[in-house]
């Protein structure tokens, strides 16, 4: 199972990707600084892809969630917090 939503915001799009948890997302970190941001209990990790989007992968209530966008990590991660 995929889905996939795109968004306008601001002057930017914003992807949104949800997976069943078997699905497999696999994103480069090794040129690219990543760290874990943990809110309620769900981790959060969070790096800049090559063309400099924020990207955001979690998992909860059995699905993987991947977020990307032309974004500041602060816009992307109240936009994650506040997915269902």
């Amino acid at each position: 199972f995929r889905s996939r939503r795109t968004y306008a915001y601001k002057h930017s799009e914003i992807n949104i990707n949800k997976y069943n948890t078997d699905y497999d997302i696999n994103f480069n970190t090794e040129s690219n600084d990543s760290h874990i941001v943990t809110y309620n209990d769900i981790d959060y990790t969070i790096c800049k892809s090559a063309q400099g989007n924020t990207i955001i992968v979690w998992s909860n209530n059995g699905y993987m969630f991947y977020l990307d966008g032309n974004i500041t990590e602060n816009e992307a991660l109240k936009i994650a917090l506040s997915v269902k």
